[in-house]
């Protein structure tokens, strides 16, 4: 039924492209690039990525992988912060933790970016100075006005994230969204058997998705438990989890690593 609903919506919309209108747009973009407009491109805040990337595009997917406890979450979290002060409209889809421990990241970033840094373990615990609960409230209003919206576990499905992001949309503004992030694409449900036709069918959906909605997909994605069997530990394209329709179907790849994890281990 979601999949008749979706054709439905999509007759008498998409039509053939002609070269000049591709190449008129293209040159358009080319230009506002070069007058320094932005435009629809979507920079992450980081400084030392935006320097390599010109940024996510519209119709892109993006993954961000790496084992567990590299930060993945933490760096998506901070990019969507990053986006949304810039007033562009963001929809974190988060599988792995609710929306209340997503936002109460956000406010220890918050707290952090006003010279006053929060632990997010501390404020879970209620463990803070009286001065502590004031540089609390301030970021927790700062943070509350931010565009973002999020998608709980219940739109897991692959038919209910597509509608709910649709919902957000209306939400945010039709012309706000402008960036999707999906924490983490391997707990995303799908109607295949095997692992890998899953993985496959979820990729491929982000991908359309990301067509559909024109916006940037950032997913995030685990990695194998190769990199943990090997001296270098650094991640590797091969290290993409359970399908390699993950690593074609994405425009660019960013994996989370920290030496730091290993090392204390090693002592």
């Amino acid at each position: 039924l979601e999949a008749s609903l979706i054709n439905a919506e999509t007759k008498g919309g998409p039509k053939p492209v002609s070269m000049m209108k591709a190449v008129t747009e293209a040159v358009q973009q080319s230009w506002d690039a070069y007058n320094g407009e932005e435009g629809d491109t979507v920079h992450s805040g980081i400084g030392a990525l935006d320097s390599i990337m010109s940024g996510f595009y519209p119709g892109e997917m993006v993954l961000l992988g790496g084992r567990p406890s590299m930060g993945k979450t933490a760096v998506a979290l901070s990019m969507a912060l990053n986006v949304a002060r810039s007033g562009q409209g963001v929809v974190i889809c988060s599988l792995e933790m609710n929306p209340e421990a997503m936002a109460l990241r956000a406010i220890s970033e918050a707290s952090a970016r006003a010279g006053q840094a929060i632990s997010y373990a501390k404020m879970r615990r209620g463990d803070m100075a009286p001065q502590q609960i004031e540089t609390l409230k301030r970021a927790a209003q700062e943070v509350a006005e931010l565009p973002i919206t999020f998608l709980p576990r219940q739109y897991a499905d692959l038919g209910a994230l597509y509608n709910g992001a649709k919902q957000a949309r209306r939400i945010l503004g039709e012309d706000n969204m402008k960036l999707l992030i999906v924490d983490y694409a391997q707990l995303l449900k799908s109607s295949q058997n095997s692992r890998y036709d899953q993985i496959t069918e979820i990729s491929m959906a982000l991908k359309n998705l990301a067509g559909q909605l024109n916006i940037p997909v950032l997913a995030l994605s685990q990695l194998s438990r190769k990199v943990e069997e090997r001296n270098e530990k650094r991640p590797m394209l091969s290290d993409l989890r359970e399908s390699g329709q993950l690593e074609q179907d994405a425009d660019a790849v960013l994996f989370c690593y920290r030496d730091e994890y290993y090392l204390e281990r090693e002592e």
